[in-house]
């Protein structure tokens, strides 16, 4: 069965050189979009600290991760950049 929803949430979250909480835990998440709107790659770990060159890369400029009912995540969503004071959007719902 397919999740339906009528309100979401929209955000942003600056990433800093040291792992950055972007998206907090949320149990009853059904739908989640995180995008890069930066000039250089952020690395995302899902559920604990990002690290430089691993995890989950959104590339610069539109880089984006889309969580839905098949790789839906509700945990916490974590950041992190090379040069720090980068910029993500997100929505979920």
């Amino acid at each position: 069965m397919t999740a339906r929803f009528n309100t979401g949430n929209a955000g942003g979250a600056t990433v800093g050189q040291t792992s950055t909480l972007v998206l907090p835990r949320e149990g009853g998440r059904q739908y989640a979009l995180i995008v890069n709107i930066s000039n250089e790659t952020i690395y995302l770990n899902l559920g604990a600290d990002a690290a430089l060159e691993t995890g989950i890369p959104l590339t610069p400029g539109g880089g984006a991760i889309e969580l839905t009912g098949e790789n839906l995540f509700v945990g916490d969503v974590y950041a992190i950049c090379s040069s720090g004071d980068k910029k993500l959007t997100y929505y979920w719902a």
